[in-house]
């Protein structure tokens, strides 16, 4: 974490982390982001292979999104390519 907020510093950005387990609330925090954030870098763990909610939301934001996971998905089970 400090890391990352060091590296936004050096570009004149700040970090608003967050977590949830709760998609719902997911959903929510993306629709804010259209109007309070320059961009969104989310790790959406399952639920970036079962959320249509969340991938609607996200192709709504309209500002740029990195979506990053812990695991190479394309070495893991067929569905989550």
């Amino acid at each position: 974490r400090a890391r990352t907020e060091a590296r936004a510093a050096g570009h004149g950005l700040t970090v608003d982390f967050r977590q949830s387990n709760h998609e719902g609330e997911l959903v929510d925090w993306i629709q804010e982001a259209r109007t309070s954030h320059a961009g969104i870098l989310i790790n959406p763990a399952a639920y970036s292979h079962t959320s249509v909610a969340i991938r609607d939301a996200l192709s709504a934001v309209g500002r740029p999104i990195v979506e990053v996971h812990i695991s190479n998905i394309h070495r893991r089970e067929p569905f989550r390519h």
